[in-house]
């Protein structure tokens, strides 16, 4: 079922840029710092977002770094939780009497 879900966004984001693309296929000038080029709209608009996909992706890296460490430490003190369950289980018990 999640695949067909996943298909099914990927498919909406396919025709979506495609009818993007051919929308937009008048020629804009692009000025950048080392001088300027004629391209299609439907590229400049790619463009602008595949660079701010990039950018979003980056800054979030340092959070999931972090995240992914506390997630390791987690499951280290977990294990040792654990075992320590397993040992306090198998101890034999003391009778009083």
């Amino acid at each position: 079922m999640r695949r067909l879900i996943l298909l099914i966004i990927a498919l909406a984001i396919f025709g979506l840029t495609l009818a993007l693309v051919l929308v937009n296929l008048s020629y804009v000038q692009v000025g950048y710092l080392f001088g300027s080029t004629h391209l299609p709209l439907a590229v400049v608009l790619i463009i602008a977002l595949v660079l701010g996909i990039l950018i979003g992706a980056l800054c979030l890296l340092p959070a999931v770094i972090r995240a992914r460490a506390r997630a390791r430490r987690m499951q280290g003190k977990l294990d040792a939780l654990e075992k320590e369950v397993h040992n306090l289980r198998h101890v034999p018990l003391r009778d009083a009497h």
